[in-house]
């Protein structure tokens, strides 16, 4: 290669690496336009929890088991729903139950739902401990079946 053909060479670019910009905006553009056409699609709500499923306002408490360990009653309720199925509810309380206010620690998730949780806490004192355990289904949405759901 002479020296002007090196020059020219660095000014243009190498033939081969001409063809890369073009590349990387018609992938960006791959990726980018399904997103935009889903968020399009179905809008966000402003709510996260529009997302999840409701079930009816008639679902009653129902108490089905009360134990005793390590100085707390630990009373299991069950909520029946037809939308949502069983929902399982265990709080464990001081005994005795002190006669001011007590603060609420809700076991989000941890070792696992409900009784099982709430074992795991370390001793509360005077505050009341509550643990659920939600109903999973069985067959989880997959792939494009997400989508409606999406917030």
């Amino acid at each position: 290669m002479t020296g002007g053909t090196k020059a020219r060479s660095a000014r243009q670019g190498h033939p081969s690496r001409r063809w890369w910009p073009w590349l990387l905006a018609v992938l960006g553009t791959l990726v980018a336009l399904p997103i935009l056409l889903v968020v399009a699609a179905f809008p966000p709500s402003g709510d996260p929890l529009a997302a999840l499923p409701r079930g009816e306002a008639s679902g009653a408490a129902v108490e089905t088991q009360t134990l005793r360990e390590g100085g707390r009653v630990i009373r299991q309720y069950e909520i029946a729903d037809p939308v949502l199925g069983k929902i399982g509810l265990v709080v464990s309380l001081p005994e005795p139950l002190p006669t001011l206010p007590m603060p609420v620690i809700v076991v989000l998730g941890g070792l696992g739902t409900g009784l099982k949780n709430i074992r795991h806490v370390p001793p509360a004192g005077d505050n009341v401990v509550l643990g659920y355990d939600w109903p999973i289904p069985r067959r989880l949405p997959k792939g494009l079946e997400l989508v409606p759901m999406l917030p």
